[in-house]
């Protein structure tokens, strides 16, 4: 909002219930948003983090990491997680795990896969869980 012209900062705020306008200016809204008009002309790609440095994997990748390939590939195919291809980046590097989701998992029962993979969600901690969820 601090970037916006003075004249759209007041309209924005005319545009507040009074309940929310009561808010901003106990929390000294008003000074803070003077305070940051100094900010206006910085540019936005020197504030964001460069796209292309990768999130950091979730503990739980370790753990995984320490199990047979086989037992790898159906829990990551279970788990269709959003960093499946960064786990196979670093810690596949004879692709054995490749190998078997490619070959060797579409061919298992699906009981078996599913029993895998309830073991494998047994040994996690609740935040695990959510980390999973919820990134």
């Amino acid at each position: 909002m601090a970037r916006l012209p003075s004249s759209d900062q007041r309209w924005i705020l005319r545009q507040l219930p009074t309940e929310q306008l009561l808010t901003f200016k106990r929390y000294q809204g008003l000074e803070l948003l003077q305070a940051a008009k100094r900010f206006r002309r910085l540019k936005i790609k020197h504030l964001a983090l460069p796209l292309d440095s990768p999130k950091p994997l979730p503990a739980c990748c370790q753990q995984l990491a320490s199990k047979a390939p086989l037992y790898v590939a159906i829990v990551l195919e279970q788990g269709s997680y959003s960093w499946q291809a960064q786990f196979l980046q670093q810690f596949d590097t004879d692709a054995a795990i490749r190998t078997f989701l490619e070959n060797q998992v579409p061919d298992l029962k699906n009981l078996v896969k599913h029993k895998v993979f309830r073991e494998w969600e047994k040994t996690l901690s609740f935040e695990e869980h959510l980390e999973d969820c919820y990134g």
